[in-house]
């Protein structure tokens, strides 16, 4: 995972971080990867987005464990756009999530797919960062 901080001012601070999961159908490699990512992100003081390609769908033990400290930008047990493949989209693989989940409301949501572009859909999210 990579980190990328904005700032603008201290009150205006953002992290990003963009990561890319294991492939392989075995999850045990991405469990161990969102474990760390959960230990290392969940210590930032400023609100944090994680987005990227996750190569896990909803429900499964590696997204459930990123939901335990990260709020995601969909409806948890409710029907989930897919991400892949951007042709004729079945899965979702691809993810924006938020920390904390107290500083974050999600606005609006949408797949933008175009086959030429990538074999994954982009996904958009429109979020508002809470402030105190």
């Amino acid at each position: 995972a990579l980190e990328i901080r904005t700032a603008p001012n201290l009150k205006d601070t953002i992290a990003f971080i963009g990561t890319h999961l294991d492939h392989t159908r075995d999850d045990s490699s991405r469990q161990m990867q969102v474990e760390k990512i959960n230990e290392v992100f969940s210590k930032n003081i400023i609100p944090s987005i994680l987005a990227g390609d996750l190569n896990d769908v909803p429900n499964s033990k590696v997204i459930q464990t990123l939901e335990k400290v990260w709020w995601p930008s969909y409806k948890v047990n409710q029907e989930i756009e897919p991400t892949i493949p951007s042709n004729q989209p079945r899965a979702k693989i691809d993810y924006i999530m938020f920390y904390p989940k107290s500083k974050w409301k999600i606005i609006e949501t949408k797949v933008l797919c175009d086959s030429i572009v990538s074999d994954h859909c982009g996904y958009l999210v429109i979020a508002e960062l809470i402030n105190d």
